[in-house]
């Protein structure tokens, strides 16, 4: 694995407060093989899994940079939350779209007890937690399946992985037009005043808001290298989001990011090629 110190918008998190722990790739290794619970059930080895989909997104020039994983007491339940970024020293899809520090994040809980389906989200930011909890800011289920006997893992992780690249390809094109989009100055706080009367953030973050967009600090780059644009604004909002509790979180980021695709034409923007749609994948535009 390798340490990107540029993924600052990527952020994977995982919760275990209910009976689940933090384990790693050795100790799942290390479980034994769970038996069959009928003639339709296909339980799948913990790391089997996690090797599967390494292998996908290898093929994709893909690689993961951070990773989290959980498993229950029993061994039957596993969670994760990665941090993937493209592969310096080989093509990524991602090339032709890339910008500094662009990556990606996924979360993922499994079961071999029949007690829930595979599932896999990817967004900029996520979410998992032992309770059953999944979140991710752009809502995208790469993968959503039970552990049948026709079960083409290899395959469906494919099928997602590249579908939520098709879109975060559309993403970046967003990002740009917000970063060019600018604002008068009457217009932004007219913008802040809205999402503060539609309860996106606490009342008192109103200030705090205002400050960051038409005060930044110079280190904050994401808002001083793009004064009075969309994407200033963006980043004027979400700074104040990071200290929100999960849930309050991605609905406040949400929130914002429905306030600006609103300011952005998106008629013209092309959609990037991408294999056929995909039963699991369910996704508004990331931005």
């Amino acid at each position: 694995m390798i340490q990107d110190k540029e993924l600052t918008m990527v952020q994977a998190k995982m919760m275990l407060h209910c009976d689940a722990f933090k384990t790693t790739r050795q100790d799942l290794a290390a479980l034994p093989i769970p038996e069959s619970m009928g003639t339709r059930h296909k339980p799948i080895p913990h790391i089997d899994f996690i090797e599967e989909l390494d292998g996908v997104l290898k093929d994709a020039g893909l690689e993961v940079t951070t990773e989290k994983l959980g498993v229950t007491p029993n061994g039957m339940k596993l969670f994760g939350a990665l941090t993937i970024s493209p592969c310096l020293l080989q093509r990524s899809i991602l090339n032709d779209h890339r910008r500094a520090g662009q990556g990606f994040a996924l979360a993922y809980r499994k079961a071999n007890d029949q007690s829930m389906a595979i599932k896999l989200l990817a967004g900029l930011k996520i979410f998992v937690c032992d309770n059953m909890a999944m979140t991710a800011s752009e809502d995208a289920i790469c993968l959503g399946r039970k552990h049948t006997t026709g079960i083409d893992l290899r395959g469906e992780l494919q099928k997602g992985i590249h579908t939520y690249i098709g879109k975060q390809q559309r993403f970046v094109t967003m990002m740009d037009r917000a970063r060019e989009y600018k604002l008068e100055d009457e217009d932004a706080k007219l913008i802040i005043y809205d999402a503060f009367v539609n309860n996106v953030l606490p009342g008192n973050r109103f200030p705090k808001v205002h400050r960051n967009y038409f005060e930044p600090e110079p280190e904050w780059k994401d808002i001083s290298e793009f004064p009075r644009t969309l994407w200033a604004l963006h980043n004027a909002f979400t700074r104040e989001c990071r200290d929100q509790k999960p849930t309050r979180f991605f609905k406040a980021t949400e929130a914002i990011g429905g306030i600006l695709r609103s300011r952005i034409t998106m008629e013209d923007v092309p959609t990037a090629d991408a294999p056929a749609h995909h039963d699991a994948m369910a996704a508004d535009d990331p931005f």
